[in-house]
């Protein structure tokens, strides 16, 4: 009788260890699936970005198919749970489709109109998403890049006015066919999954009104004798911030305007600011802020940092181009005087900080803050078509004042065969500096505007290091050349 009591507890435990393991693998399988909770698509003129938003990192593999084109991704042990299907706008999507797979997984298909080459990477959460999955579908091509361009030319994003109703979108010109000499980059930031600053009272979004700012200073710009605009982002998509600096030098920019509107935790903050880039830190805690702030902006937007040692090579080869940064406060400069007389100023001096859409090795450049959509009056003065009107001619202005105190472009490179003694012949020594306890080259040469090429050259110096007393033959730009 013992044996058989002690047989049964025996079997009584085997049933119940069994039974708690299946519950515990059911509720395993139920919580691990992962879901997909929403699905958006941007077109961007050489290329269409699906997000996905997803409730955890997630297993999965993305192929192509032929006759007809498709893009194929097979979620392992995943459902859909996003409220209907994304808006596919004019992207190289034709349409969309989803279902269960092999019981647990799921698989989307999405059939093209063109072929497409297709890249994906996993983005952490951060203050403005989830886990999301980024797809980006990029032309193959030169026929469907052209296409998208022209598509995009015509996308209007609109913010609705607090008195009265926006102006008529502006619509990229005609080309003209007489060669302009200078081409004015101008860069509309954040765009598509990232909305920059968004309004405390009226939840207005940065990338939209930096992009109707851009195009009003696109279209004053390309009426300007002697100017030619080009547009970094052209509609409601992002561009990652390394690829705004490519495009620029890609179109053999002369200038480069990144504009902006800021944001900040304390609501009383106004104005207007402008900023280049800085070597060493931010020259106020609001400016650290907001480097800190624009800088996450690729994090936000989607894009791939799996090419760090090529971004490091980039920074180290920015930090040592002084005379473009001497360039970069002179437009500044040119810039904040012209915005002072429209609006007030946040800083009445240009500001610098670590933004990275200013790290062009060879074109001067500016990140302009056009207001504070985080201060109520500064939301609505934004979201006001002669506002914006009355920004984008003061950043013309500026831009001419540059230009005409300078005369020339500066990205003109050095011909490669010129020892430092020949670069030397084409300066003339017109002011002595003594070195002073803390200087370096690069501060010497931004004060003066002049770079540390030059003044090495002008002094035969062997080191760029300086000794506190020294004394220094400043350079000044020539006509010989």
């Amino acid at each position: 009788m013992l044996l058989y009591r002690i047989y049964s507890t025996k079997s009584f435990l085997s049933l119940f260890v069994f039974s708690m393991a299946l519950v515990f693998l059911g509720m395993r399988l139920a919580m691990g699936a992962t879901t997909i909770q929403g699905a958006r698509v941007w077109a961007a003129p050489d290329n269409t970005r699906v997000v996905f938003d997803i409730s955890d990192q997630v297993e999965y593999k993305l192929f192509t198919l032929s006759n007809p084109n498709r893009v194929v991704i097979d979620f392992k042990n995943a459902d859909w749970k996003a409220k209907g299907a994304p808006q596919l706008n004019d992207s190289n999507i034709k349409s969309f489709r989803h279902g269960v797979r092999d019981t647990h997984d799921l698989r989307v298909v999405f059939d093209l109109h063109e072929a497409a080459k297709p890249k994906s990477f996993i983005l952490a959460p951060n203050k403005t998403y989830g886990h999301r999955l980024v797809l980006d579908l990029e032309s193959t091509t030169k026929k469907s890049v052209e296409k998208g361009i022209e598509k995009n030319t015509e996308q209007i994003i609109s913010v609705p006015e607090v008195s009265s109703s926006l102006p008529t979108p502006i619509k990229r010109p005609q080309k003209q066919q007489n060669n302009k000499r200078y081409i004015v980059a101008i860069d509309p930031g954040h765009g598509g999954e990232d909305p920059g600053a968004v309004g405390r009272r009226f939840k207005t979004k940065e990338k939209d009104i930096v992009l109707q700012v851009a195009r009003m200073l696109e279209r004053k710009v390309n009426e300007t004798p002697g100017l030619q605009a080009f547009l970094i982002r052209n509609g409601d998509y992002y561009v990652g911030l390394r690829q705004r600096i490519n495009k620029a030098r890609g179109q053999g920019a002369d200038l480069f305007v990144s504009i902006h509107a800021d944001s900040f935790k304390d609501s009383k903050a106004t104005g207007a600011s402008v900023f280049i880039l800085s070597e060493k830190g931010a020259s106020s805690e609001a400016a650290r802020w907001l480097a800190e702030s624009e800088n996450r902006a690729d994090l936000i937007g989607g894009i791939s940092l799996d090419d760090k040692g090529d971004v490091l090579a980039q920074v180290l080869l920015d930090l040592s181009q002084s005379a473009t940064k001497a360039a970069s406060y002179e437009l500044g400069q040119s810039v904040l005087n012209s915005l002072g007389r429209v609006t007030n100023l946040h800083k009445a001096s240009v500001q610098q900080a670590g933004f990275a859409v200013l790290k062009s090795p060879d074109i001067p450049s500016i990140l302009v803050e056009v207001g504070f959509l985080s201060n109520h009056i500064g939301e609505e003065n934004l979201r006001k078509a002669a506002h914006q009107e009355k920004i984008a001619s003061a950043l013309l202005e500026g831009v001419k004042a540059y230009f005409a105190h300078r005369g020339q472009p500066l990205n003109k490179p050095v011909p490669k065969q010129m020892d430092g003694g020949q670069i030397a012949k084409v300066y003339k020594a017109h002011k002595v500096h003594e070195v002073k306890s803390g200087e370096t080259l690069q501060k010497i040469a931004l004060r003066y505007k002049t770079s540390t090429t030059a003044i090495v050259s002008h002094n035969r110096l062997k080191s760029h290091i300086l000794q506190v007393g020294q004394q220094l033959k400043i350079p000044a730009e020539s006509s010989a050349g």
